[in-house]
């Protein structure tokens, strides 16, 4: 079965005050919204902002062990352009994979900005990596806050959480690095990554974690993608749910962190974000 990351959701407590820092402070354009939700456009995904309560998630001022991450092109001017908007910056760290700077969204999510090195785009994961990117690069504005290039996953048990993305979920390997403990999947649109728990950034360490981002992969046949991925041990059956919108599978990893498989209705098709995810490049179950 094939898949593709369509959306990155985010929950959050106030959606009026998160657009704000979204949409005014990051300047990220709306493709669609409605009263309990907001859709950006960030690449070739989805960035859709969703109301906590609407889902029974708790936040409460805890912090998840997730990052966003999202490319530019001039790390300086970038993160210059989002400080005049408002936007608070930790500083800004220089090393061989390049330049990378977090700020926090008003519940605690950790957005990151990333100027890739050279030698990054070198990698294994590079050319997927490239690929992602090129969406700013057409945009042409240095100071513009690009693309959703990375979701991080920061985990306690990494084995069985890659256990789990290869031979449940049957992700292709983008890269890994046994050193660093880290393990790149190619999502399609968007590149996950896990990275073990104690590597999260300073300022996210020491509180109790919450799980509120989901990542949501849209399939062609919701009941084949069903099918694929209790054949690899993962039964979704009794978890499928149908809507106008269309049908989900709603499911989690060894951790706790939340995804979706979602197959879109004929309605949902007409929208703006359909175009997004629609390629299907990414495996699930094998694929």
């Amino acid at each position: 079965m094939r898949a593709a990351v369509m959306y990155v959701f985010v929950y959050v407590r106030d959606l009026a005050r998160s657009r704000q820092f979204y949409e005014d402070v990051l300047g990220f354009p709306v493709l669609e919204s409605d009263d309990v939700s907001v859709k950006y456009d960030a690449g070739g995904v989805v960035l859709a902002l969703n109301r906590a309560a609407d889902w029974g998630i708790a936040i409460d001022d805890q912090v998840g062990s997730s990052l966003l991450v999202f490319h530019v092109g001039d790390i300086d001017r970038a993160k210059a352009a989002a400080q005049s908007r408002g936007a608070v910056f930790d500083e800004t760290i220089r090393y061989d994979i390049g330049a990378t700077t977090n700020c926090y969204d008003p519940d605690g999510h950790c957005v990151t900005i990333y100027q890739p090195s050279d030698e990054a785009l070198g990698w294994p994961s590079g050319v997927r990596y490239r690929t992602l990117a090129a969406a700013y690069e057409q945009a042409a504005v240095e100071s513009r806050i690009g693309p959703l290039v990375y979701l991080f996953q920061f985990v306690e048990d990494l084995a069985a959480c890659r256990a789990f993305y290869e031979e449940r979920l049957g992700l292709t390997v983008a890269e890994v690095d046994e050193e660093e403990g880290v393990t790149k999947y190619d999502g399609g649109t968007l590149l996950i990554s896990l990275h073990p728990l104690e590597d999260l950034p300073a300022a996210l360490t020491g509180f109790p974690r919450t799980r509120s981002i989901a990542v949501v992969f849209r399939v062609a046949d919701l009941d084949a993608a069903v099918r694929s991925l209790a054949a690899a041990g993962l039964d979704l059956s009794a978890a499928v749910t149908h809507s106008p919108i269309g049908a989900t599978a709603r499911f989690v990893d060894p951790e706790g962190n939340i995804f979706f498989l979602y197959q879109p209705s004929d309605v949902a098709l007409t929208w703006p974000s359909a175009t997004k995810g629609a390629e299907l490049p990414a495996g699930i179950a094998g694929g």
